[in-house]
């Protein structure tokens, strides 16, 4: 027994990949490509924004530790963890 997979299901709908989602992308794209030559040329700027970029994963990863150890046994140790992690975060940050 074989089966044909080189054809399609017929009543599949075909994958429409155009239009408004490839216009988008193709300006995000270009945008961060416009961001990234400005950055390579400006290192206070760069820095300034990597600063900002690590204090918010800091801050996000902090309030993640808070939210799990809420409910958990280690309620204490995660919460003081969690809190030290949105500081550094607002430190680095501002």
């Amino acid at each position: 027994m074989t089966a044909d997979v080189s054809n399609s299901y017929p009543g599949a709908p075909t994958a429409g990949h155009g239009g408004a989602g490839r216009t988008v992308m193709a300006v995000l794209g270009g945008a961060a490509v416009v961001v990234g030559v400005v950055l390579l040329f400006n290192p206070v700027a760069a820095a300034r924004t990597l600063a900002l970029l690590l204090g918010l994963a800091l801050v996000i990863g902090g309030c993640l530790e808070i939210a799990s150890g809420w409910d958990s046994d280690r309620r204490i140790p995660e919460i003081v963890l969690g809190a030290v992690l949105v500081v550094g975060g607002l430190l680095a940050a501002f």
